[in-house]
């Protein structure tokens, strides 16, 4: 009989793990962890985006539960670019502009974000550079990596009206610029 209760007792916190388990809607980025509420319908009724670049804007999905091959095939064929992975049932995704965002309503969406500047930047550069990156003292080299929907051409154009060229690796996605202030000059960058 305490056999039956315990294997009771076992399969009940198994789901009860389970169902806790379902309900962290943390999103976990190198800068940190997210805890964003669901905003689907905010983001539905809100205005273009400003943020585009080449025809596309960029967002994290995050879904009620992990989409399967059917329905990312089903985002694909809506016009939308799947791109990384971000645990917990979270992708990153290009949105074409002209998408119609009402169609999110049938892919089981629970929050859209906007990828804020911190969590762009490595986790190697946050609280400073590394020494590597410095060559000169109060001057930084800086590498790039581009989204896989975003063209080479496209994104040298790009980084070049930021800064000189020092290298680039196509098959990477990354350029290496050197940056320049507004003024022209090397920008600055404290050291401790």
């Amino acid at each position: 009989m305490n056999r039956i209760y315990t294997w009771l007792f076992a399969i009940g916190m198994l789901f009860s793990v389970a169902t806790i388990a379902q309900q962290n809607t943390s999103i976990y980025l190198q800068s940190g962890t997210v805890k964003p509420s669901a905003n689907l319908s905010e983001f539905i009724s809100e205005a273009s985006p400003s943020d585009v670049f080449n025809g596309y804007y960029y967002r994290f999905l995050q879904f009620n539960s992990l989409p399967g091959m059917a329905e990312q095939n089903t985002m694909r064929q809506s016009g939308l670019i799947i791109m990384d992975y971000v645990p917990k049932n979270t992708f990153m995704v290009a949105i074409p502009l002209g998408f119609n965002k009402s169609l999110l309503t049938g892919l089981n969406v629970r929050a859209v974000l906007v990828q804020s500047p911190a969590q762009k930047i490595s986790r190697n550069i946050i609280g400073g550079f590394q020494d590597w990156a410095i060559n000169e003292r109060g001057t930084v080299d800086l590498n790039v990596q581009y989204q896989g929907n975003i063209s080479h051409s496209a994104a040298l154009t790009s980084a070049l009206e930021q800064g000189k060229l020092l290298s680039q690796e196509p098959k990477n996605r990354t350029i290496s610029i050197f940056l320049f202030s507004r003024s022209g000059n090397r920008i600055n960058v404290k050291h401790p």
